[in-house]
This record gives C-alpha cells, sequence and structure tokens, in this order.
C-alpha cells in the first residue's frame, strides 16, 4: 500500500518509515552525484522493496522533489507517475502464465532504457523479481548492465539474490532493505486495514513482513491457514490421514502453503525448544491436542522436516504436489511419533 497526495486521490510512492536509513544512504550519493545506474534492492520478503523502488523512480522524475528526496506528489511527472503513464518509467516481472522473465522481456526493455528520456531525468525501469529471469533474461541484460544508457537507472528487485547470477550481481550496487520492528510494522498495517482483530495473525504469519501481512488479510487466507494448522494437528495426534490431507492440499498454491508450513513450523520448533512461541497468533500453545504432540515431539525429525519443505520451495515448479505433500506430511508425523522409523502406523491413545 502506499501514500496518498492531497490533492489526488492516486498513490504516491514515499519511502516508508523502516525504509529511512536506506533512504536516506541513497539521497546522500544523489546529492554527491554518485547515484547507482543499477541498484539491486534486496531484503526479506514483504518489507516493501518495490515500493521503495517506485518511491526512488517517482523521486528522479519528480520536478518538485521535497527536502528529504521524496517524490511531491503534485507536480505533471508525478501525476503521470501515478496514473502509469509516465512514458520514462517501465517495469516489468512474471507473466502470469509463465513462471519466469524471458529473454524478449528482458530485450524490449534494453531497447527502451537506449532511447532518449521524453523529459531531462533519465529513464527508470524495474525488474522484480529479478531471481527469476530466466538464464537467457540475465545474460541479455548484461549489456545494459555494463553500458548504460545516459542518466537511466535500473533498479533489480530480489529477495533471493544469491539466485541472480555473480556477473549480474557484481554490475550492480546492493542495497539492503530490513525488516521493521512489529511495533512498527503493527502501526503501518493498522492504518491499511480495517481488519484489526486479523493483524496479529497475519503478522505472525508473515514472519514480521508487513506487506506480506496486508497480503494475507486482502487475500482472506487466514482462515485457510487456521484449518491447514488444524489438519497438521490432527495428523500429529493420529487422527487424520496423510493422503487426504496431501489430496486436499494439493488443490491450493503450493508456494503459499509451503511458505505458510514453513514459518508455522519455525514457531511450533520455538515453542517446543524454548517454551515461548513468540507468535500467538499463529501457535495457540494452550490447546490440548498441541501440547500433546509437544510432549512428544521429536525435534530432529521436525528440523529434517524443515529442511524438506525449503528444498520443496526450491524445486516447487516442478514437483509433482500430492506426492511432495505425502513426503512431508510422513516427516511431520514421524516426528509426531505417529509413524515409527519402520514406516509402521503406530497406535495413538
Amino acid at each position: 500500500m502506499t501514500e496518498h497526495s492531497s490533492s489526488e486521490s492516486r498513490p504516491c510512492y514515499r519511502p516508508l518509515s523502516w525504509h529511512e536509513p536506506a533512504w536516506q544512504g541513497l539521497m546522500a550519493r544523489r546529492d554527491a552525484g554518485r547515484l547507482p545506474h543499477a541498484i539491486l534492492l534486496s531484503g526479506p520478503a514483504g518489507v516493501g522493496k518495490a515500493h521503495f523502488a517506485r518511491a526512488l523512480a517517482q523521486s528522479r522524475l519528480c520536478q518538485q522533489v521535497l527536502a528529504n528526496g521524496s517524490a511531491c506528489g503534485e507536480c505533471n511527472a508525478c501525476r503521470q507517475f501515478m496514473a502509469g503513464s509516465h512514458p520514462d518509467w517501465r517495469q516489468i516481472g512474471i507473466d502470469p502464465k509463465r513462471k519466469n522473465i524471458l529473454i524478449d522481456q528482458v530485450r524490449a526493455l534494453s531497447e527502451w532504457m537506449s532511447l532518449t528520456a521524453s523529459g531531462g531525468r533519465g529513464k527508470l525501469a524495474m525488474i522484480d523479481p529479478a531471481e527469476r529471469m530466466s538464464n537467457g533474461a540475465a545474460n541479455s541484460l548484461l549489456k545494459t548492465l555494463e553500458e548504460p544508457a545516459g542518466d537511466s537507472i535500473l533498479l533489480l528487485v530480489s529477495s533471493l539474490p544469491g539466485r541472480l547470477s555473480a556477473t549480474v550481481r557484481s554490475r550492480c550496487q546492493q542495497l539492503a532493505l530490513s525488516m521493521p520492528a512489529r511495533d512498527v510494522a503493527r502501526a503501518w498495517l493498522a492504518e491499511q486495514s480495517s481488519a484489526s482483530g486479523e493483524l496479529e495473525t497475519a503478522l505472525d504469519l508473515a514472519g514480521g513482513a508487513p506487506f506480506r501481512a496486508l497480503n494475507l488479510v486482502e487475500a482472506g487466507v487466514l482462515e485457510r491457514a487456521r484449518e491447514n494448522a488444524d489438519a497438521l494437528i490432527a495428523i500429529g495426534n493420529g487422527r487424520a490421514s496423510i493422503v487426504s490431507t496431501a489430496e486436499a492440499w494439493a488443490r491450493q498454491d503450493l508456494v503459499w502453503l509451503l511458505d505458510w508450513w514453513r514459518v508455522w513450523l519455525q514457531a511450533f520448533l520455538r515453542l517446543a525448544q524454548a517454551g515461548q512461541s513468540g507468535a500467538p497468533g499463529l501457535i495457540d500453545g494452550e490447546r490440548a491436542d498441541l501440547q500433546k504432540i509437544l510432549q512428544g515431539i521429536d525435534c530432529s525429525e521436525a528440523h529434517r522436516l524443515l529442511l524438506a519443505i525449503q528444498e520443496g520451495e526450491r524445486r516447487v515448479d516442478s514437483a509433482n504436489a500430492q506426492l511432495l505433500l505425502e513426503s512431508l506430511l510422513g516427516h511431520w508425523a514421524r516426528a509426531c511419533g505417529v509413524i515409527g522409523q519402520s514406516g509402521r502406523v503406530r497406535e495413538v491413545v
């Protein structure tokens, strides 16, 4: 979500409170005439990297920049940017029908950036998520990174910068955005959403990342998350079938599901090992059926499950969803003692 100009009911992108350290550092470089032509914005998913990139782009194009370097939100350039029609701004991402950012997209962007800017402030472009560029797309981008046109600035946004090729990373200045403090994230989220009763749960599920939490609230998936947690607890107590649960879960978005499960399991392990969840909206430590699992959990096996979930996230595009979920749920059942190392189901009293 974004701030709004007082005279326009359109979004004006400005740095958020937890972006200020990174923003001020970048503005100091701008004032010294050392603004990079290619910036890799990295940091955890949901901290507002794309928002920061747009704030920088709008500021760069703004005709009446504010004292802190932010865009004014009132000038003609800002109005064009907010309407999505500024001729010197472009962004590319994953086509909904594709799994990656393709070479043709990057070639078209590079060709556009080589043209003369319509204004006097250069061109700006964003690639998000940059780590999802195909090998061909990443290689195609190298010439643009090596020979930038005029005052153009290319903004690469990535939650997983390690997946970018070393040659791309070496040609960018990396700027890392940090996770905001819990109270800061909560206050911002409360300003964006009227679903006050769901905000703590959303922040827990999002690992404290405010934009991810807001997406969860707006997507209405919090009830599904609770149902998934109930299913895990039922399996852990021997009351539910692994195969039936995997079949039902395979109909969900696998990327979201594995992400949710990883966060849930991390909170579960904190509760099992330290006695405190630190995530009251995610793990209800007072539940008797959860306490029963906690008393018999094999933490080593649960940690192996966590690693297996992370590996599943890395190969989600090629995985058979149901087989992957059956395997992971089997790990969970073993960690809970429902299935022995031999694979036989134990009797649950």
